[in-house]
């Protein structure tokens, strides 16, 4: 969780222009990181050294901080502040209300309010107002440069905050938090291996099945053979489940069913005992 603060006026000489950053890594998902669709930037933290935090002291912390706030600047900010809502945080005014988003100023609505296109990204806007955005997707480095182009967009004079390295990594508390981490993440990768096997394990008895009918009766009899997965499996799971079809020559397909309770679409994966070119080509997901 990533947090910018601006006092203005400064409120000493020594406040690096009246910015204050914090950086709030969660204890509980410290093996968690970026890297498949966006840069992992999470140990690369520029204003300062990353906090280690449990997610209840995480809430209560940035709680209190825009309780505190006068305004609370973000880009395309609904999503951050429907997750915010959804662990905990609460911000309240001197009344007791929540006064979220009453406060909320979005830098993306006000670049389009003066012509920009209507989904500038927060990387453009930052070079636009030559602010030298670095180290993206590290959520206080996003905090940080939103916070310096809303003032840019409104004109708010500021000193850009001094760039530093985070020596969170060389603290006992990350280091015995990380080494935690690594035990769940272990813990987890083990689980999965183990569904994984499962899931393998039943195809290979539903292809086993097949070949007992195909034996008995012939080809015909099997074609219609068909095995549902159930839609809880997620998306690597729905995969493990398509490789394991095509190990033992069998065709796959996932896709939409209704839940009859509910009236929800959900997901499903499919196994037949038909020739991929007895079939339309899957979407494998």
């Amino acid at each position: 969780i990533g947090l910018a603060i601006f006092q203005h006026p400064p409120t000493s000489a020594s406040s690096a222009g009246g910015f204050r950053h914090r950086h709030l890594m969660i204890e509980e998902h410290l093996e968690l990181r970026n890297g498949r669709y966006v840069a992992d930037n999470k140990d690369g933290f520029l204003f300062g050294d990353s906090e280690i935090l449990s997610l209840d002291d995480a809430v209560r912390a940035m709680s209190d901080e825009l309780s505190a706030a006068d305004y609370i600047v973000g880009h395309a900010a609904q999503q951050d502040i429907s997750w915010l809502r959804s662990v905990g945080v609460r911000c309240t005014g001197p009344d007791g209300k929540c006064t979220l988003e009453s406060r909320v100023v979005d830098t993306q609505s006000l670049a389009h309010a003066s012509g920009q296109r209507q989904q500038t990204s927060l990387k453009a806007l930052a070079e636009n107002y030559g602010l030298l955005p670095d180290r993206l997707h590290n959520a206080a480095n996003d905090a940080a440069f939103t916070l310096q182009v809303m003032l840019r967009q409104c004109g708010v004079a500021f000193q850009p905050p001094t760039r530093t390295k985070s020596e969170h990594a060389s603290s006992e508390a990350y280091t015995a938090a990380m080494a935690a981490a690594k035990h769940r993440m272990s813990a987890a990768e083990q689980g999965r291996s183990q569904k994984n096997e499962e899931l393998r394990s039943e195809v290979a008895v539903f292809a086993e099945q097949i070949k007992l009918v195909v034996e008995a009766s012939g080809q015909e009899a099997a074609k219609d053979l068909e095995r549902q997965f159930p839609a809880s499996l997620d998306s690597a799971q729905r995969k493990a489940v398509h490789e394991a079809a095509e190990e033992f020559g069998l065709f796959s397909v996932s896709r939409n069913v209704v839940n009859e309770e509910s009236g929800k679409s959900q997901r499903c994966v499919f196994v037949t005992a038909a020739s991929k070119k007895d079939q339309e080509t899957p979407s494998k997901q």
